[in-house]
């Protein structure tokens, strides 16, 4: 039988004195295939995912395994791990959920080159058996998403993370490191950002590449109505849900210069803690999305009102908002919840006009909220959750400012504004 530390050392020491990656490669898979811990699912290696794993390590320093659902992308995104850490190098794997944080740690324990544990939620580390380590954690906040330098970065299920937090992540590799980033794609995530950045090499494999499935089986997984979802999981297809509100939407990086007219919208309280707003412009009666600011309920409410100030502003009304929400001046006022909602539906009519052009790393959440909003059986759109589309929906329905125009009462505004504009640049410096 094999003697694999004896095996990995030598890995590690051809590794250092630089040999052929390409038979380095192909004999650590014929070591883990001979010695995989589960007998009743030998290891199998397609034809793809040689090819794929190859270049990455020869050719491509980042790359989008945009494999569909079923076809092996967590294990080989841990042979591979598993092969730079024996080799010496450093590593560092990077998972949205404790659901996939266990998988990974199940599939390395199948490999025997990995020091077996049992998988728990809160492990940060795995051994090789000659005593190197792999790193790991849940990328659910900002000081997971620095520290270690690695020579390997992975995210796994790289659609369900936060643009911000992956924005961080990308400083962590070292000079000359690798980015392998694994997900089945879903219209809208980062998934649709990273297929249009040109340093990613993107590697797209459906149903009709994994060999070892019958066709047919997968086919006959299509539920009537949710069509659009196995386009998305099977075929990697970025699709629209059956039933999404805005077919309408359409990212952009270039937007006009000047606007004929700039509007804003405000949900309070819309995520805990915090008051959204929306910014709008228009152009030749186009509808473009300009920004989207989120302000800390209650201790941000000064830049909120300076905010309000600049454009002509619409926010929520009604029930808890006229209690709790602050009172902004120089803005008007709607509520959804009255005339049966029918308010809400004359906005979401007002939205379908016309394009909606929207920038996906300036205004990250709310294209979320446009691509999640769906029509429920009694024609209605739930926007509970939805809070940055609510901040939309109010922007469009911002009406000019009339005021006054005799000079006190101009006069009166204009300090108004100067004071509250003095105000947030004291809180920004």
């Amino acid at each position: 039988m094999l003697d694999y530390l004896q095996t990995a050392n030598q890995f590690k020491d051809c590794w250092r004195k630089g040999f052929d990656k390409d038979k380095l490669w192909r004999a650590y898979l014929i070591a883990c295939k001979d010695g995989w811990r589960d007998p009743t699912h030998p290891l199998e290696i397609a034809d793809f995912q040689l090819k794929d794993s190859l270049e990455f390590l020869l050719k491509y320093p980042y790359m989008f395994w945009d494999w569909c659902r079923e076809s092996g992308k967590t294990l080989w995104g841990s042979l591979l791990m598993t092969f730079c850490t024996i080799c010496g190098e450093e590593c560092y794997w990077m998972a949205k959920a404790s659901n996939q944080f266990m998988r990974v740690q199940r599939l390395w324990n199948l490999n025997p080159f990995i020091v077996p544990r049992k998988p728990f939620p809160q492990r940060r580390e795995v051994s090789t058996i000659n005593g190197e380590t792999i790193s790991m954690s849940i990328l659910d906040r900002e000081e997971n998403a620095s520290g270690p330098h690695p020579y390997l970065l992975i995210l796994d299920e790289y659609a369900q993370m936060d643009l911000e937090l992956i924005a961080k992540a990308m400083f962590m590799p070292q000079a000359g490191g690798r980015v392998l980033v694994i997900s089945t794609p879903i219209l809208g995530s980062p998934t649709t950002t990273i297929r249009q950045d040109p340093k990613f090499k993107t590697i797209t494999h459906t149903y009709l590449d994994c060999k070892w499935r019958i066709p047919s089986e997968v086919e006959s997984r299509k539920i009537k109505g949710m069509e659009w979802k196995w386009e998305q999981d099977m075929n990697c297809k970025e699709v629209l849900a059956q039933g999404a509100v805005f077919p309408n939407v359409s990212e952009t990086h270039s937007f006009p210069i000047q606007f004929d007219r700039i509007c804003q919208g405000v949900d309070f309280n819309g995520t805990v803690n915090k008051n959204i707003c929306i910014q709008i412009g228009y152009r030749s009666e186009q509808l473009f999305i300009l920004k989207e600011i989120v302000f800390q309920y209650k201790l941000d409410d000064r830049l909120l009102q300076s905010q309000v100030l600049e454009y002509p502003t619409e926010v929520e009304s009604g029930g808890w908002n006229d209690i709790f929400a602050p009172n902004l001046t120089g803005v008007t006022k709607m509520s959804f919840a009255e005339n049966k909602g029918l308010s809400k539906i004359d906005r979401i009519k007002e939205l379908l006009k016309q394009i909606i052009y929207i920038n996906p790393q300036l205004c990250p959440n709310l294209l979320k909220d446009l691509r999640n909003a769906l029509w429920g059986a009694d024609e209605k759109v739930d926007t509970n959750d939805l809070h940055y589309l609510s901040a939309l929906m109010h922007a469009v329905g911002a009406k000019p400012r009339y005021l006054p125009s005799t000079p006190s009462n101009q006069e009166v505004i204009h300090q108004e504004m100067r004071r509250e504009k003095e105000y947030a640049r004291s809180r920004l410096t």
